[in-house]
């Protein structure tokens, strides 16, 4: 029974009718805070739905999908599932260039949250061993341990790469698509690209490097700031590494 109401209101949220999709929007906004998994069930239909409006330039259930999967309790969990971001950021930059000014509205509002989700991911973790010692257990977990932060590595090293291909998808769309669309595109690579531990790929170097003689001057001044990006972690990573031991950490 939950499932199904959970799966009426996503459709519910995308509607052609505005009061209808904002009462289902709120609605599901609750029922997606108390019931357990039911952000997992009800992204899959609304992105879905995202796409296909996209697809059919209706903006109506454009704005209703863009909203729900950006600006609730979604937004995170669409982000942390890389089983979907890739799509959902792919589908975010389509809809960005749609000649309509609420979608392009809300999707100015909801940049800087896709943006986010191209950062790396957390490497360590700051612990005060005499908090641990108070809650420990008194049976050694030690092999429990290990191999939950196994599964850490092994999850992180897979998101990683993901966002590798992606950016290297977003980067060659970038380099052919309407200005709107690139000036999209390189916002969100800057971020899925760049990685302290490792050099960016050739394509983006290639990419920022073009772009900043590029004839639009926004995407100029987009690339110059990018390539300022790429310079500056290399710069600054002996200082950087200097200062990392200093911290107590335990691997994630």
């Amino acid at each position: 029974m939950d499932k199904t109401l959970l799966l009426d209101l996503a459709e519910s949220c995308v509607s052609l009718y505005t009061e209808i999709r904002r009462h289902a929007q709120s609605a599901g906004e609750s029922a997606t805070k108390v019931i357990i998994g039911a952000r997992p069930l009800v992204i899959p239909p609304l992105l879905t739905a995202f796409e296909d409006s996209i697809k059919s330039n209706d903006f109506r259930r454009m704005k209703g999908a863009m909203y729900s999967l950006l600006f609730g309790s979604l937004a995170k969990t669409a982000g942390r599932d890389w089983r979907y971001t890739p799509a959902l950021i792919k589908a975010f930059i389509a809809a960005s260039t749609a000649d309509k000014p609420s979608v392009q509205k809300l999707a100015t509002s909801a940049t800087y949250q896709v943006m986010d989700y191209g950062r790396p991911l957390e490497r360590m973790v700051i612990l005060n061993d005499e908090t641990v010692r108070r809650i420990a257990p008194a049976e050694d977990l030690l092999a429990v341990i290990a191999k939950k932060r196994d599964q850490i590595a092994r999850k992180r090293k897979r998101i990683e790469a993901k966002k590798h291909d992606l950016a290297l998808e977003l980067v060659e769309l970038a380099k052919e698509a309407h200005w709107k669309t690139a000036s999209r595109a390189a916002t969100i690579v800057v971020n899925l690209g760049l990685r302290f531990q490792t050099i960016a790929p050739t394509s983006m170097l290639e990419l920022t490097t073009k772009g900043t003689v590029d004839a639009h001057p926004g995407l100029r001044g987009l690339y110059s700031g990018a390539l300022v990006a790429v310079g500056l972690p290399r710069t600054h990573r002996n200082k950087s590494q200097m200062l990392i031991p200093c911290y107590r950490s335990t691997s994630a």
